[in-house]
């Protein structure tokens, strides 16, 4: 089990700090972590990270560093498309970071991200 912080940058905010299962995928690595409020998926690849968050929408990105990609958020009343604008992305061992542009309908939100993994620490009696 690991241990993962996801920080938003921009506000100083923690949204998640807790357990998180991670699976090692073809050439990546998913994290998975939920609370009582949402669930997210990051699934990081060398020069990709793919986003799910699951709260009253669902938001699914596809993220590339210097890139415009598409993504979409989904919500009772139907699905809106996005796209976005990465500005930076870092995978690091025990660290992710990523800065983009979220553009819908005319209007355009930067978020920054940072999610630090650290391993679990057991007690041995």
């Amino acid at each position: 089990m690991f241990k993962i912080q996801l920080i938003d940058h921009l506000n100083r905010q923690i949204l998640y700090q807790g357990k998180a299962e991670i699976e090692y995928t073809n050439q990546g690595v998913r994290y998975c972590f939920a609370n009582e409020r949402f669930s997210f998926s990051w699934t990081a690849y060398k020069d990709t990270l793919i986003i799910d968050s699951i709260s009253e929408v669902h938001v699914h990105l596809v993220l590339r560093s210097h890139k415009r990609t598409k993504g979409w958020i989904r919500t009772e009343f139907g699905e809106i498309d996005v796209s976005c604008f990465t500005h930076h992305y870092e995978m690091q061992d025990q660290r992710i970071e990523i800065q983009y542009e979220l553009d819908m309908e005319k209007q355009s939100q930067r978020f920054e991200f940072v999610l630090e993994i650290k391993e679990a620490e057991y007690a041995v009696h």
